[in-house]
């Protein structure tokens, strides 16, 4: 097994693993606000109600990897590859997810207020309630269907660079529009 660069950066105080495989791992209710965990492996880890707050996983495996109910505000999780993740009810406000992979990702009931899914993979992904008010979906590989599902899109900027208004009826305008 190979060893884990673990350390506290002094200036921020904040955990810094990068490039480790921490595949399974268990940190449920874990507190790691502002961590650094940019390229690690976290496949299948459990991360149920763990605090991500400002951590950088760019790049980072997160495949099948259990984060229900986990704080994301202003996660860094670009190109970071999600596939099968569970992130139902998770708090994703301001995250940048460009070019996250997130096909068959379970996103059901979670807040992805004001995040950037620019480019983001969203194949299979459940959108079930999911809150996308100002996303920048910009290219993002997402079906119309999938969108349907959402709680709200209010002020989101759709795949095609089409702006949904704020301030409208919003069940009438996604039945029409999308």
């Amino acid at each position: 097994m190979n060893s884990v660069d673990l350390r506290i950066d002094k200036p921020s105080k904040s955990v810094v693993v990068t490039k480790a495989y921490l595949g399974g791992i268990d940190l449920e209710n874990a507190i790691l606000y502002r961590a650094n965990l940019s390229g690690a492996n976290l496949s299948r880890a459990n991360l149920h109600r763990a605090n991500l707050g400002s951590a950088q996983l760019k790049e980072t495996v997160l495949y099948e990897a259990n984060l229900e109910k986990a704080d994301l505000f202003e996660v860094d999780l670009e190109r970071a590859k999600m596939q099968g993740a569970n992130l139902v009810r998770a708090a994703l406000y301001e995250a940048n997810l460009k070019q996250a992979h997130m096909s068959k990702a379970d996103l059901t009931g979670a807040n992805l207020e004001k995040s950037n899914l620019t480019q983001a993979i969203l194949t299979g992904a459940n959108l079930s309630e999911t809150n996308l008010k100002e996303a920048d979906l910009t290219d993002a590989l997402v079906t119309c269907e999938q969108l349907r599902q959402s709680k709200t899109l209010e002020g989101a900027i759709l795949p095609d660079g089409t702006k949904v208004p704020e301030g409208v009826d919003y069940e009438e305008w996604r039945s029409s529009h999308i």
